[in-house]
């Protein structure tokens, strides 16, 4: 009899479950696929051991079940609200609320094992895909094949069941709340107190206070942390106490603003008695701020826990696009090796039948140089003038080198002008120099033309020393702490030919080569007024470079490395995005089931179809956006303190990322408005 009764409500049911499905389906899928992949013995033996690829799916395998839990509880709750009168007409019928539980256990359970089976089902065919996307974003260079993780389909099912019954539970208690008169009575569904209490007028403004002044102090952090450093004596506390004032005032005031901060917002807006008074704005003005208010919890929540992850999946495609440049920077070309090996590394290309576009030979001179720089306010640690070893190169093996690689990038400089290449892209980054350089054993004072935060050659082989291209005829009389030479080699194709490196690693072992450099006055002063000669002690320092750098290995480490967090951070975030709209969804039509009445009454005194199906795009698409449009500020603030504290500038990827999220919230936006006007409007 039961039974009978649970697969009979699952198939007229089935139409409002179809949401239900997909999303569960898809949750589970996702889910799999991370389990799987954490457990697939080529993939894991592949990782280097610094990229803990196994750690990071678990970790983002249990945020995705938070979101799961959190959906899987609003769903039920839906579902309930949506079948009250058919829980009471059970219950005129003779059923016991002990029995009316236990049906709706066993549905819930039913249809959640039916999800798990749909999702496994998918996830078993769709990780290989998951597998190749993984492979090619951490670019691992591993065939992954098609791999079923009887492990990871255990715990999988043992954590989706425990979810299902724990929830199934928690339905079936409900049954026993409700009061037999209640189920046949629809929810109020207007908003009786149309006037705004005072306290409620401070309290909203309150709420957008608090979050304009995290944005403000987000948006100038570094002078935060400096006056709290320099002025008020907090010493490292200042480091991390702005962050957590931040945090403080953002998440307290996005709680207090969708409380009562866009209620107010909302009732400013009906006082304008032109606009109120148009077509069904009062109808929709109405049940907005109702809606607002009563689930003004789960809507902030929603715009909090995807502002995280859109600013997540920002930072980590923002940091992925700025170190790929970083490692192009510092090995701007495909192998560079000291003089001694070049004819080893020549041969060595050659037997791999590598093809060589460029070879440029670069004779550096190592010498000490002193900048004065304007300081930067985004850089707590610069100081005023600078002391430090570099590369000197001349003019013309510079240009001759560009034109090896066929570049556009050549110089023309006066006899006292030169240019600075700092690869490291730390001291003298955003820098300006406002005096004339000084250079060791020159007697003339040098203009630096420009600071380019790019580098030259590799940082492997040229001990990471900054580069500075100096004319031929200065370069010819610097006398020098150090010499040496170093070839750059362009080779095409060898970023992904693994039979060339794997050759050139067997056939040119790497060897480290040490220099020391026996010099007095190495230092930095910080004073103008000091002056550039410090105690006349001698010193004597040590240099390492390299014999050979490789380009396509450090490119291959960092996307092992990264490629994982963009990896988990974007379907970690899909799965946030399905979640939420899930949730604002079940929440509305949640909703429309109890507005139907009034509904039917605006009909019946004659409005049209149109109006009323105007009227719910137009809620729903503030209810939709408001949350989305605090999370995107959200993201586009914490961005900014990235961007700040760091030397990122692109943010192509991040926007295609965050781009196709936006997406998946939009076709959420789209069905939930066509549902809902279906339920009030049919």
């Amino acid at each position: 009899m039961l039974s009978n009764l649970v697969l009979n409500n699952i198939k007229t049911q089935f139409k409002n479950y179809i949401v239900y499905f997909a999303s569960m389906a898809f949750s589970v899928m996702v889910f799999y696929s991370f389990m799987a992949m954490s457990y697939n013995a080529d993939i894991l033996r592949k990782m280097d051991s610094d990229a803990r690829v196994d750690a990071v799916l678990r970790v983002s395998s249990v945020i995705i079940l938070i979101f799961i839990f959190v959906f899987m509880t609003t769903a039920n709750a839906y579902f309930i609200k949506r079948r009250k009168k058919e829980i009471a007409l059970y219950n005129l019928l003779g059923m016991r609320k002990g029995q009316i539980g236990k049906l709706f256990f066993a549905e819930n359970l039913a249809l959640g094992l039916i999800s798990l089976l749909i999702g496994l089902f998918f996830g078993v065919i769709f990780s290989k895909l998951f597998g190749m996307i993984l492979v090619y974003s951490m670019n691992l260079g591993v065939n992954s094949g098609f791999f079923i993780s009887l492990k990871a389909i255990q715990i999988t099912s043992l954590v989706f069941v425990i979810l299902l019954f724990l929830v199934s539970m928690r339905s079936a208690s409900t049954i026993y709340r409700y009061r037999l008169v209640s189920l046949f009575k629809s929810e109020q569904t207007g908003d009786q107190n149309q006037q705004m209490t005072v306290g409620q007028i401070i309290l909203g403004i309150l709420g957008f206070l608090m979050l304009g002044s995290g944005y403000y102090l987000a948006n100038d952090i570094i002078n935060f942390i400096t006056k709290l450093v320099t002025d008020y004596h907090f010493g490292v506390k200042g480091f991390f106490v702005p962050f957590i004032i931040i945090l403080v005032l953002c998440v307290g005031g996005t709680y207090i603003l969708f409380r009562s901060g866009l209620v107010l917002f909302v009732w400013l807006s009906s006082l304008i008695k032109k606009r109120y008074y148009k077509g069904l704005n009062m109808v929709t003005t109405g049940s907005l701020r109702f809606h607002l208010r009563k689930n003004s919890t789960t809507l902030a929540t929603i715009a909090i826990m995807c502002g995280t992850t859109i600013a997540a999946i920002a930072g980590s495609a923002a940091v992925y696009v700025f170190g790929m440049s970083d490692v192009n920077n510092n090995n701007p070309t495909s192998f560079a090796v000291d003089s001694q090996n070049h004819a080893v590394l020549v041969e060595a290309i050659q037997k791999a039948d590598g093809r060589i576009e460029g070879d440029a030979e670069m004779n550096y001179k190592i010498s000490k140089i002193s900048l004065s720089f304007d300081r930067d306010k985004n850089n707590l640690t610069q100081q005023d003038k600078v002391v430090e070893y570099v590369n000197v190169l001349s003019l013309s093996n510079y240009n001759q080198a560009r034109k090896q690689f066929q570049s556009n990038g050549t110089l023309a400089l006066k006899t006292n002008e030169v240019v600075l290449f700092n690869q490291a892209m730390a001291s003298f980054e955003s820098l300006e120099v406002k005096k004339p350089a000084k250079m060791d054993g020159l007697n003339e004072s040098l203009k630096v033309k420009k600071i380019y935060e790019t580098g030259i050659s590799t940082a492997a082989v040229d001990y990471g020393f900054k580069t500075l291209v100096v004319s031929d005829e200065i370069f010819n009389k610097l006398p020098t702490l150090g010499a040496y030479q170093i070839n750059q080699l362009s080779v095409a194709g060898s970023d992904g030919n693994k039979k060339l490196n794997r050759i050139i690693k067997e056939t040119l072992p790497k060897v480290t080569n040490y220099a020391e450099i026996n010099d007095t006055n190495f230092g930095a002063v910080s004073s103008e007024k000091s002056s550039f000669s410090l105690e006349e002690t001698k010193h004597s320092l040590t240099f390492q470079r390299s014999n050979l750098s490789m380009r396509y290995p450090e490119i291959q480490k960092f996307q092992a490395r990264f490629g994982l967090l963009i990896y988990a951070a974007v379907f970690t975030g899909i799965v946030l995005l399905v979640a939420s709209g899930s949730i604002i969804m079940m929440k509305q039509l949640g909703e429309a089931e109890d507005e139907k009445p009034r509904y039917l009454i605006l009909r019946k005194l004659g409005v049209q179809r149109f109006d009323i199906r105007k009227s719910v795009y137009k809620q729903n698409f503030f209810v939709f956006l408001v949350p989305m449009v605090v999370a995107l500020t959200h993201a586009f603030f914490a961005n900014r303190v990235l961007v700040t504290i760091t030397p990122i500038r692109n943010y192509s990827l991040a926007y295609i990322a965050c781009g196709a999220l936006l997406v998946i919230y939009l076709l959420f936006y789209m069905i939930t408005s066509d549902v809902y006007n279906r339920i009030v409007n049919e």
